[in-house]
């Protein structure tokens, strides 16, 4: 059962349409629902969180399609909306009532009544489909820590180097993600992802913490981890980073400062 498109007459998510498009849940702030309610225009019903909006009435620049850090280019399996962003490219016309649609062909009175039931049918089945995928949404984005910790999911590494290490100390829980290096003949952590059950994320290069503002200046957004992809792609992100010697990784952290 697909997502559908809330955004009047747009047909992406339902069978007839055969093009693959991307569909973005609604925002869960309130004052930014509004806006999406008020620049969509839809008049039969109003905007929920169990609803969707495809990517054709997005501007291009309020989609992320790529993780970008310096010359490193990966594309998203999955794109992402921009922080704020607001639906804006509507075909015309593209306020809809369902009382109008009602009206509009007063003839044959005995079929009028019927197509009447038509969309509440519908607009049940449309929610019970929204509300399944809002719940499978939920579950990927918030329990990518427990499945971890619990060993639900598999993480897939670039190299033998990097490994999945699992700390509990009284009623905290850390998974640490590390790549190590031998130095004079010792192990050495040279990059870390640091997880906390409080789903908050640390990114440490050599003895360097990336703060939340460097990793909005070198990542171009805080890291966020919601899915195994996010953990993926930053994973192979770090490990392109060439580390291999004192010297690279001071200039590295000299970079960050």
């Amino acid at each position: 059962m697909p997502k559908k498109c809330f955004v009047p007459k747009c047909k992406s998510g339902y069978k007839t349409c055969k093009e693959k498009v991307s569909l973005f849940r609604v925002p869960d702030n309130e004052s930014l629902l509004q806006q999406w309610q008020t620049a969509i225009g839809r008049e039969d019903r109003i905007i929920s969180r169990k609803d969707h909006v495809c990517e054709k009435h997005f501007q291009e620049d309020d989609i992320i399609r790529y993780w970008i850090y310096r010359d490193i280019k990966d594309k998203l399996k999955t794109p992402r909306l921009k922080k704020n962003a607001v639906p804006s490219i509507f075909p015309p016309n593209n306020n809809t009532s369902t009382e109008n649609a009602n009206l509009a062909n007063p003839e044959k009175p005995a079929k009028k009544r019927k197509s009447r039931k038509k969309p509440i049918v519908e607009q049940v089945l449309l929610d019970t489909e929204i509300e399944y995928y809002e719940t499978v949404d939920i579950l990927q984005e918030t329990n990518l820590f427990n499945k971890l910790w619990n060993n639900e999911i598999v993480l897939t590494v670039p190299s033998f180097s990097w490994a999945l290490h699992k700390v509990e100390n009284c009623d905290s829980r850390t998974i640490i993600v590390s790549d190590v290096i031998i130095t004079n003949g010792a192990p050495y952590y040279q990059k870390q992802i640091v997880m906390n059950d409080d789903y908050s994320v640390s990114i440490i290069i050599g003895e360097s913490i990336i703060s939340q503002q460097d990793q909005i200046k070198y990542f171009g957004n805080p890291v966020e981890l919601h899915a195994l992809e996010d953990l993926n792609i930053l994973i192979n992100t770090l490990h392109l980073l060439n580390l291999n010697s004192d010297a690279n990784e001071t200039a590295y952290c000299e970079m960050l400062n």
